[in-house]
């Protein structure tokens, strides 16, 4: 039993330290860590988890696939004054020869 709780213990602490770490970019965006926004554009949803994933998924009667548009890589560029930042997701799923991957542009809203 002990050594379960040291175990939980030492797990949540590796857990804690990687979100010390993180690069939460500018500050408004750091309240998105650990929610999700999904999305309908030309057929497909689009699933955002900032700082996690990003997710491709077919929409329709027949197909379900959902495809990995990868992880959390960082931010690119300083955010603008008006509160506009884009985080890149990348090593999602093959496409062909080459690794599916997301750009993402969040902007802070009224």
């Amino acid at each position: 039993v002990a050594a379960a709780a040291l175990a939980d213990t030492e797990a949540e602490l590796e857990r804690l330290r990687g979100l010390a770490e993180t690069d939460w970019g500018p500050e408004p965006f750091r309240a998105l860590h650990g929610r999700c926004v999904t999305s309908r554009l030309l057929g497909y949803l689009y699933t955002v988890c900032p700082f996690d994933k990003a997710e491709q998924k077919e929409h329709g009667e027949q197909h379900r696939r959902s495809y990995s548009l990868g992880t959390f890589r960082g931010w690119h560029g300083a955010a603008t004054k008006r509160g506009a930042a884009v985080q890149l997701f990348g090593g999602g799923e093959s496409c062909g020869d080459v690794d599916r991957r997301a750009v993402v542009r969040a902007v802070c809203g009224e």
